[in-house]
């Protein structure tokens, strides 16, 4: 992708940061030199080069230099803690630690380290084939520790590929992305923009409301792809101020469930932008199933049909597939699931089965053959022998305006076992009653079974580098 539009359009903008902008030819000018001073240091096909930057643009000018070396790239989260870097590390040893700053105390004490640096030379690069391995991503780990997905160059073209088509996008298409650039959505991102000439905004300021707006327009961008926590603070945003994007045409949402009443408002205030649900898996190299706005209205909640080449499936504990409407673990299986995780024979053996790849996501079908998720498995647990959802509580709660943030987990009651309780961030200028609303708010929306046992302030609502909640610390913090 780069190589073409470097020839084809080589002024047009690739991507842009606060601190940094590229054209393609540019970037593939810094990819080049980078790729060159690799090579002199011995970097080759199938070297296992860990990228220890905190530049989105340090990160993917490595992830392009190292494929035209046919190299494997390894992207770490350098703000996980070092038990959890260390760990990285064991799982997928690398043969060269690759950073900014040599002097970074998260680095590998027992693995060579290059800086990245740009050679005076520019080095040709060479195209890897569709069965190299591209680039070893590690799981977000909201439940424990990451592991390891193999990517394929052509898991990653035909991924982008198909996203791009389902999308609508075009050359004068520019995205805006607040992940950084080491997780799975944000590469795919950037790739997809790439294979139609378009251009992508990385800005990793946690954007609020006005602030996401501005950003938008200051950008001239035609796409925002976000989670939940972001249109939730949006559609705050846009109740108390007089803001436009007017080049904006679509929205996406990658993360979380998408809460329905979000959908409904988003769509009565910005009725003129599309609005896709989009259901992904690091173990497919990003986008998994996607709804076309054409269905968002008739078909709220879902996320829509897989990508091509996917098939996606719910079957039942005994392995049976699920009536239309029943509920049921969804499988995934097709051209662009991963081999399977690398040195973890025990998730493998769990995950990878004669009927696809297991997601641990539960979910159903309608009549129509439209996927619906209700949750992780870890999220639908029994209250008094019921079923409770994690996702109908927040869905309850979602618009509660006393709340500048907020998820609900589960956690051990004394008395009553596992119960789910609402984690929550308070506005500063929250209603003395806020208590007796959010209540009366649960009894109108939930079942009995349903209704939160108890409340705990944070704060802050842990997140992953994607936006994910980390529901296992706020089940710790209840402990503390």
């Amino acid at each position: 992708y780069l190589q073409e539009r470097a020839a084809s359009m080589p002024e047009s903008p690739a991507v842009l940061t606060p601190e940094q902008q590229f054209n393609y030819a540019e970037l593939l000018e810094r990819v080049e030199t980078c790729a060159a001073d690799l090579k002199e240091h011995g970097v080759g096909k199938e070297a296992r080069v860990a990228i220890y930057c905190e530049s989105d643009v340090d990160i993917l000018v490595a992830f392009f230099a190292l494929w035209g070396l046919r190299a494997i790239a390894i992207p770490i989260n350098v703000t996980l803690p070092p038990a959890n870097i260390r760990q990285i590390e064991s799982e997928y040893r690398p043969d060269m630690a690759l950073c900014a700053d040599t002097s970074a105390t998260y680095l590998p004490p027992d693995v060579p380290i290059k800086q990245l640096q740009q050679n005076k030379e520019r080095l040709h690069l060479t195209t890897p084939e569709p069965s190299d391995m591209a680039i070893v991503m590690f799981t977000s780990g909201t439940s424990g520790i990451p592991k390891a997905v193999p990517i394929t160059h052509a898991m990653l073209t035909a991924n982008t590929s198909s996203t791009a088509s389902r999308l609508g996008l075009t050359k004068d298409d520019r995205i805006l992305i607040n992940t950084p650039a080491y997780t799975t959505s944000s590469i795919i991102h950037v790739l997809t923009l790439m294979s139609v000439g378009g251009s992508t905004v990385i800005d990793r300021q946690f954007s609020l409301g006005a602030t996401l707006i501005d950003q938008i327009d200051d950008y001239n961008c035609t796409g925002f792809g976000g989670v939940p926590v972001h249109f939730r603070r949006l559609l705050a945003a846009l109740e108390n101020i007089d803001a436009s994007a007017p080049h904006l045409r679509f929205l996406m949402n990658s993360g979380e469930h998408f809460p329905e009443s979000v959908i409904k408002e988003l769509r009565q205030r910005l009725p003129d932008v599309d609005i896709f649900c989009v259901y992904g898996l690091t173990e497919v190299a990003g986008r998994l199933c996607i709804l076309s706005p054409d269905f968002i209205d008739q078909k709220l909640g879902s996320v829509g049909f897989p990508l091509d080449g996917m098939e996606v499936r719910v079957l039942l504990d005994d392995g049976k597939e699920a009536a239309v409407g029943e509920h049921g673990e969804v499988y995934v299986s097709g051209n662009n699931l991963m081999s399977g995780y690398l040195n973890n024979e025990e998730a493998n053996q769990k995950s990878m089965t004669d009927s696809g790849f297991a997601t641990g996501d539960i979910g159903y079908k309608d009549e129509d053959g439209f996927l619906y998720l209700l949750g992780r498995k870890d999220d639908i647990f029994k209250v008094g022998g019921e079923k409770v959802s994690i996702n109908v509580i927040e869905q309850a709660i979602t618009g509660f305006s006393a709340f500048k943030d907020f998820a609900v987990a589960t956690y051990e009651n004394e008395h009553m076992g596992e119960v789910p309780a609402i984690f929550y961030v308070l506005q500063e200028n929250a209603p003395d009653d806020w208590k007796k609303q959010i209540r009366k708010q649960c009894r109108a929306s939930l079942p009995k079974t349903h209704m939160p046992a108890d409340m705990f302030e944070v704060e802050q609502i842990p997140r992953t580098s994607s936006g994910k909640v980390i529901r296992k610390k706020l089940k710790q913090s209840v402990n503390v």
